[in-house]
Formats: structure tokens, C-alpha cells, sequence
């Protein structure tokens, strides 16, 4: 069974000779590079702990089509 632990005790675990920082792996894990996903847990990032780092992001989420064509031209110009 998996648990959650924070992505500096992570990095310890499964990768002992890097330097990644703190905020790289937040960018990490803000850019879904972590398999299964990572979740924010009050202020800081865990995975699981059998959790993978993946070298692509995972894929956007398909955008929300707008039906009312005025909101649409006005996300369209921005």
C-alpha cells in the first residue's frame, strides 16, 4: 500500500546522489511530471511513494468550449 510523503523525503528515497531543490520539484509536481500525479497537501507537494519522476508532463486537461459567442470572442482577444 502506498502513502503520501513530501517530495523532499521522496527525493531522498529514490534519488540520493541529486541536488534537485525544493522548487525544482514543486515545479515538478505543479507540472504533473510525477506518475501518478502529485497533490498539494496544505502548503507542500506529496507524492506517493512509489511515485515515478516522468521526463514529459502529463497532458492538459481539454479546455471547457464556451457556448455564449460574446465571452468566447472576449477569451479569444485576451
Amino acid at each position: 500500500m502506498s502513502i503520501w510523503i513530501d517530495i523532499e523525503d521522496w527525493r531522498v528515497a529514490k534519488l540520493p546522489n541529486t541536488k534537485l531543490t525544493r522548487a525544482t520539484l514543486t515545479r515538478y509536481a505543479k507540472g504533473g511530471q510525477f506518475h501518478p500525479p502529485a497533490r498539494k497537501i496544505g502548503r507542500a507537494w506529496h507524492v506517493l511513494d512509489d511515485a515515478q519522476l516522468t521526463s514529459q508532463p502529463a497532458p492538459a486537461s481539454p479546455r471547457q468550449q464556451i457556448a455564449d459567442p460574446r465571452v468566447a470572442a472576449i477569451f479569444a482577444s485576451a
